[in-house]
């Protein structure tokens, strides 16, 4: 596929989604006005008002960030103003294929990217010790319960909490060639039996 010498804008999503990343988004919820504040730093002048234009617009952003969750834009996006905004597994994929493009926030997810490492080292050294992982990789049925464990979460934790953790665990393993199946197949024993609740 030819590349192109010129790099192609980013679209007004794009740059709201960039700023979730850039941000930790993929870990956990940020604020809609540290998005705006990223998008603006990203994209200078995008998001500004336009009768006041040293000001950021957060109403501008927020209907980003929600167009952001929509499937016909590939459900990039959760969460709210509320809860805060985080990355879906899709969202996380398309954010670090296109990280190169937010110059001005590269630096500072270097710096997140480091804690992000050793949590994935930890978190792979006790998935692999879980009885989930034993049953999975020897082709055995595995539990709800022991599904569970792989995501920490129980009965207990249910809602918008539940969707996250089991979320924060996808994208940590998203482009793990080993640990993203299995990771994948707990994701869906996890919601399914809340589906059926």
């Amino acid at each position: 596929m030819k590349q192109s010498s010129t790099p192609r804008e980013l679209s007004n999503m794009e740059v709201v989604v960039l700023a979730i990343y850039v941000l930790g988004g993929d870990q956990t919820p940020v604020d809609t006005e540290d998005a705006a504040m990223k998008a603006n730093e990203l994209a200078p002048g995008r998001f500004a008002w336009r009768k006041y234009p040293d000001q950021v617009s957060l109403e501008h952003v927020r209907v980003f960030l929600s167009d952001a969750k929509k499937p016909k834009y590939g459900s990039l996006l959760a969460g709210d103003g509320t809860k805060g905004w985080r990355l879906t597994p899709a969202g996380v994929a398309w954010a670090s294929r296109n990280i190169h493009q937010a110059v001005a926030g590269s630096a500072e997810r270097e710096r997140l990217d480091r804690g992000l490492e050793r949590r994935r080292t930890n978190e792979e050294v006790r998935i692999h010790s879980l009885r989930a992982w034993a049953k999975f990789t020897a082709g055995e049925s595995v539990s709800l319960r022991e599904a569970e464990a792989v995501f920490r979460v129980s009965e207990y934790v249910r809602g918008f909490r539940r969707e996250q953790l089991v979320d924060r665990g996808r994208t940590l393993f998203a482009d793990d060639a080993e640990l993203g199946p299995f990771v994948e197949a707990m994701a869906e024993i996890v919601t399914q039996d809340r589906e059926e609740l």
